[in-house]
Order: C-alpha cells, then structure tokens, then sequence
C-alpha cells in the first residue's frame, strides 16, 4: 500500500502520464463507485480466481482447466488496469476490466463446494472477506450518500463540473437497502444468526441447570415446567426435552437457508440484485435527469406549435451533443433581449446557472421575469410567456416575494436592534442588504425557554428574509453559525444554493433564502445561538448598527439541541 501510494501521487499524478486528463487514481476510486455494490466483492473474487479450484475439487483435469481460465481472466483484468493507466494520458476509457471481476465474483457466489471447504477448513479466510466486503460497502456508502454525483461520474466521462442539486439525495430506500447490504454480509460470513442461536441456547442451558437443584426442583417444580392434571414431573420433562429438541431442528433449518453454502451466494446475489434494480429504475434516472438534454427536449416538443423554433443561448457547444448540435444560436444579449420582447411564442435553451442573470436582465430592460417551463437539469428551457395550463419552474422569481404589504408572509421571527438614536432597526450589511428576520421549520417549545428542539441526525430549516436597498456588485456567500459553548452547527452557503447570487438582487426585492444544516452525531446538547453574515474571501460584510453584532455576525435566535 504505501508502494502504491508513492506511484500514484509522485509518477501517475504529477510526471506527465495524466497531467492534463483523468489521473489514474481518480479512476480506480470511480472504478468502486461505478461497480457498487458488487466492488465488495471483487477482492475476494479475485482471489477465489487465482487460487482455483485445486484445494477444493482436487486435481483433476477439469479443475486444471477451470484454473487456467480463472487465471487467464485474472491476468485480463490486471492488463486493463496498466492499459487503463496509459490511456489515461490520452483520452477518457472505460474500464475494460469488469466483466473478468464480474464473472469472478459470480463464480464464487456460485461455487457451494468452495464456500463449505472454506467454512470448514478456511474460516479466517471467510471472515476476513465478510469485513473487507462490510467496510466498502458502509465506506463506499456513505460516500455516496453524502457525494451522490460520483456514483454517476464515470458513466459520464467525468465532466469538468458535474453537480447534482443541493440537498439532492437517493431517497428513503437507499439507506435500509445499505444496511441490508451489510446485515446479508455479516450474517453470511460470520455466523451472526448462529451466535446468537448458540448464546440464546447456552443461557437456557444454564437456566435448566439452575432449575433443576435438588430440592428447589421439587419445590418450584411447578412453576418452571408446565403439565396437565396427572402428568408427572417427569414426564413433563420428557416432553419438554423434545419440543426442545424440535425447535434445535427448526432454527438448523432456518440458520442453513440463511447461512448455509447452498444458500449463500443466493441471498448474497438477491439483495445486491435489488439494489442493482433501484439504482436503475430510481437512483440513477433520478440523477442523470439533470445531466440528460432528452427529457427537456420532450418539453419542448411537446409545448411547441410548427412556426416555434428553439434556441441556445449562453449553452456551450458540444460535437457530442444529440440535441444541441442542430439547434441555433443567439450570440449578444441585445438579441435575446429582443426575443424575449416580441410578441410570438420564444423558446430557448440556457445553462441553469445562467438564470440568475438572464432573469435580472429582463426584469431590468422588461421588467417582467422570464417563464421557466422545465428546470429539471442542469440545462433549463425558457420563454417570454405561458400559455393556460403551463407551470412556472423558475425557482428564481421564486425567491423573490412581494413586499407591498410590509413583512414578507410566512416570517415568523423579526430581527431588530437598537440603533445610535435608540430606534428599533433591522441590521443592514454595508448599507447594501437588509436583514428583516428568519423562520425555523419548528416552532418553540414551552419550556426550554421556548426556543425550538433539534436531535441528533435531524436537518434545520432555516429561512432567511432579505430585502436589497442597493445593488450588490460581488456574488457574497452567506455564513451561519449555530454556536454553543465548545461547539459549532456550519451552515455556510451562496444564496439558494448558488442558483440566486447577491450580485443579481435588484434593488427592492425581498429575497427568501432556505438553507437545511443537519445536527451531526458530535454536536453537545445544549442552547444554541443562531448567527449570520456575509462574506468574500476573507472580508466581511460590515453589519450595523453595532449592537447587532459580534464581528460583523447577526445573532438572529436560539435554538436546542437535545435535551437540557
């Protein structure tokens, strides 16, 4: 390992075989995330591939054969990799060994005879693959849930700027389906059922023994051994002995099926195959929607009447693009500007994060907000107008609320301080943004001091209302600190997830802000103080008046974490 450590980070990453495309190391990690959950098991298929089948099936000419195979795959498999590392220098490659760790790792699920061999005379050895395949899975697995774009990176050619959505996850099933996973490990490889059944087993034992004491027997006789008027003691014993005996046969029959070599590798096989089908019919349709131009197009097909073109403007161009490559485009802001204004039905295709300014353009020339009919990816399809029926998907104007009738609707908590004169006034950051006050997604408990409560693994909804007096000319990220006494909740973030920089608020609009932090496992009981600012590099925005803040940060409210 530290060999191979050495070659990856002072030859493979920095003397010119991958200087300018993907390093060799970034492929081997997609390798494991591409081929999850099965790269669990690719070690030890491995393995079982160049071991062969000598110890098992003896040597005969059949398992010769069997083994030349296996070894002839595993030889494939290395090669791909060295071929991996080279073509790494030139271009972007699939990995062109999976399909030998693939058959590996079927044949070994497969092979009942090797897995009774290996449980009888090898039981390190299956062990030591049960917690190799565990600590992938839950490493890889977490990864995955906290990084979900790398799980669609390679089958992407690994794009320069690929992002999913902030907040975006794989649903309610992805975490039990991780721990199944795990759980079908652990019980195949370490016996877990049958420790149990054995423990559970030992302190009945231990209890018939203490039962039957010469004489506290015969004096609680009675209450530990259950029988029909005129049956005798012993009696009761004897039946008792076989239903005993009876449910030790039972839980053998279960703990084979569970357990057993037969079964293995079709338990195994099954919950993986179950993930396999969410990730195709959920997970991965879920993702590569915002990375897909085809279901964007299908909106347009379908709202389009003959004489309606479509155009690109802003959308790079791409010599790969199926759907982009026929569509024209328009070069100058001028020109969009004029499209948008003409009185016909206007479609165009623009990069997601491109609304922000398009958006404030139109409401500064037109004063009017551009129709988003699909923005699902990270390409968006816009228009001048809506027809009946049609939804309005700009998340943009979203954010922008009306403030004709004073405090925006929805805000439960004003934040005010005491300025030089002793008059209540919201805290405003360089005399550019105001701060009218936030809402929580809880609302305050009775005791506690009445602030709201938050556990361990719970997300904060935390919404903050802004109203612009002067424009913002720097894109500011907003920082929010969750304190108590020895320990910090991190909530920095851009403005709606980067999607609504300051630099394109216009003067007299109140934002809405919604931001989620999640309450890590290390975070202390306690009252916590919630705080807000904003920031560049390493400047802050300077917050007045003075008494409400601490170093240019806001303290908004209070919050619990836990109990007090």
């Amino acid at each position: 390992v530290p060999v191979l450590g050495w070659a990856l980070g002072h030859f493979v990453e920095s003397a010119s075989l991958a200087t300018k495309h993907q390093h060799f190391d970034l492929w081997l990690r997609q390798i494991g995330f591409a081929s999850f959950p099965w790269v669990a098991l690719i070690p030890a298929g491995l393995a079982y591939m160049s071991a062969g089948a000598r110890e098992v099936a003896g040597e005969d000419e059949r398992a010769r054969g069997a083994r030349l195979i296996f070894r002839v795959m595993v030889l494939w498999a290395f090669i791909a990799l060295g071929v991996l590392m080279v073509t790494s220098a030139y271009d972007r490659y699939f990995f062109v060994g999976y399909v030998p760790l693939a058959v590996g790792v079927g044949v070994m699920l497969g092979d009942a005879t090797f897995w009774r061999f290996a449980a009888r005379h090898r039981p390190m050895l299956v062990q030591l693959l049960g917690f190799v395949a565990v600590a992938l899975i839950l490493t890889l697995g977490k990864d995955l849930e906290r990084y979900p774009h790398r799980f669609v990176e390679l089958y992407a050619a690994i794009p320069a700027k690929l992002e999913l959505p902030e907040g975006f996850g794989w649903g309610e099933s992805y975490k039990p389906m991780k721990y199944a996973m795990a759980l079908v490990l652990i019980v195949s490889c370490f016996g877990a059922l049958s420790w149990g059944v054995l423990m559970l087993q030992g302190a009945g034992r231990v209890a018939s023994g203490w039962k039957s004491t010469p004489g506290l027997r015969r004096r609680l006789g009675r209450f530990f051994v259950a029988r029909e008027p005129g049956v005798t003691p012993m009696e009761a014993r004897a039946t008792e002995r076989v239903a005993l005996h009876e449910s030790q046969a039972w839980w053998a029959r279960a703990l084979e099926l569970v357990e057993g070599a037969r079964w293995r590798g079709v338990v195994v096989t099954g919950v993986f195959v179950v993930f396999g089908a969410l990730s195709l019919w959920s997970y991965l349709p879920r993702a590569t929607e915002h990375f897909s131009q085809r279901q964007l197009f299908e909106t347009y097909m379908e709202l389009a009447q003959e004489d309606e073109q479509l155009w690109r403007y802003q959308a790079p161009e791409r010599k790969g693009s199926l759907y982009l490559k026929d569509v024209p485009t328009i070069t100058t802001p001028a020109q969009f500007l004029e499209k948008l204004s003409q009185p016909g039905r206007f479609f165009a295709v623009i990069p997601r994060d491109r609304l922000a300014r398009v958006n404030y353009e139109s409401r500064q020339r037109l004063q009017k907000n551009v129709a988003v009919l699909n923005a699902r990816s990270n390409l968006v399809l816009l228009s001048n107008q809506l027809r009946e029926g049609e939804e309005d998907e700009n998340f943009v104007a979203q954010a922008i609320l009306d403030g004709s009738a004073g405090m925006p609707e929805g805000m439960q908590h004003m934040v005010r301080y005491k300025n030089e004169r002793g008059e209540q006034v919201h805290p405003v950051f360089d005399g550019q943004i105001e701060l009218l006050g936030y809402s929580l997604d809880r609302k305050g408990e009775q005791r506690g001091k009445g602030a709201p409560r938050y556990g361990w693994g719970d997300e904060i909804e935390l919404t903050l209302y802004f109203k612009a007096i002067k424009r913002v000319t720097t894109n500011q990220k907003l920082f929010v600190h969750i304190d108590t006494p020895g320990n910090r909740l991190h909530g920095d973030h851009y403005p709606m997830g980067g999607d609504f920089p300051t630099n394109y608020w216009l003067p007299g609009d109140i934002i809405k802000d919604v931001h989620t932090i999640t309450v890590g496992d290390y975070a202390k009981q306690g009252l916590y103080n919630i705080g807000m600012g904003f920031y560049v590099g390493s400047k802050r925005m300077d917050a007045q008046p003075s008494a409400a803040h601490r170093n240019n940060r806001v303290v908004l409210g209070e919050l619990i974490v836990g109990r007090l």
